[in-house]
C-alpha cells in the first residue's frame, strides 16, 4: 500500500516537473519576442537620432 503511494507521488511530482518547464519555456519565449521587439524599436530610435545629428552637423559646417 505504502510503495504504490509512493510510487504516485513520484508520478505527480514528475508531471508537475514537466509542466513547470512547460510553462517556464513558454514565458522565456514570450520575453525574448517582446525583448527583440523593444530591440528593434530602440534600435530604429537611435538610428532616427544618429541621422538627424548628422544632418544638424552637416547644416551648420
Amino acid at each position: 500500500m505504502m510503495e504504490s503511494l509512493t510510487a504516485e507521488y513520484n508520478e505527480i511530482l514528475h508531471r508537475l516537473d514537466r509542466l513547470d518547464e512547460k510553462a517556464e519555456f513558454a514565458s522565456a519565449e514570450v520575453a525574448q519576442r517582446m525583448g527583440r521587439k523593444i530591440g528593434r524599436e530602440v534600435g530604429t530610435l537611435y538610428g532616427l537620432i544618429a541621422g538627424l545629428v548628422l544632418i544638424l552637423i552637416y547644416l551648420l559646417i
